[in-house]
């Protein structure tokens, strides 16, 4: 693979986006710093994402391969968070004192604000009415899990028995997998997609 994509680079740009690097072991770590050292020569562009705690304990990594770049991202301020629920659910789509606990709970993290919404309308808290959003609890009383943890766990108990068991068998596969390989239906697969 490591011709391969040195090929693709050498005919037209490529991307390698390698996702989640804080949870790959350290030989894997080596091989992407040599495979992309080696790819220099090549119209290759390599984007390895990772948590904040992966700098930490290797602050170093990948500062030794030329050409190449760190981007931190710091949390969302609370006001591009608010928009951020506005353009999900449309400005004013919910009250103001649910979407400042979403805000608060969320701590500047896009993909826990757009967990808790689908959490919300699985768990039919929220529920579009009438081209509108409609809040079926009193605003106080909406539960809010305290981390993303939480609020795909919550999501997970609303699934019915065999759907959570097919996400226990499968999630030990990994993103690209044949659900038959855990002996999963790959109907009951696509119908949770």
């Amino acid at each position: 693979w490591w011709r391969y994509l040195c090929g693709l680079g050498g005919e037209r740009l490529t991307v390698l986006v390698v996702e989640d690097v804080h949870w790959v072991s350290e030989p894997l770590l080596e091989l992407m710093e040599k495979l992309t050292d080696a790819l220099s020569d090549a119209a290759v562009l390599t984007i390895c994402t990772a948590r904040p705690e992966f700098f930490d304990a290797r602050g170093a990594w990948g500062g030794g391969v030329r050409d190449s770049a760190s981007i931190r991202f710091s949390p969302l301020p609370d006001t591009e968070s608010l928009q951020l629920v506005d353009a999900l659910v449309g400005v004013g789509g919910l009250p103001g004192d649910l979407t400042s606990r979403i805000v608060a709970r969320a701590e500047g993290n896009p993909f826990y604000v757009e967990e808790i919404l689908q959490m919300l309308i699985d768990r039919d808290a929220i529920a579009r009415e009438n081209g509108g959003w409609s809040v079926r609890a009193h605003v106080d009383e909406v539960e809010l899990p305290d981390s993303i943890h939480g609020v795909i766990a919550a999501r997970v108990d609303l699934l019915e028995a065999a759907s959570r068991e097919a996400l226990r068998r499968c999630s030990v596969m990994g993103r690209v997998f044949w659900p038959r390989a855990a002996g999963v239906d790959d109907s009951l697969i696509a119908a949770l997609g």
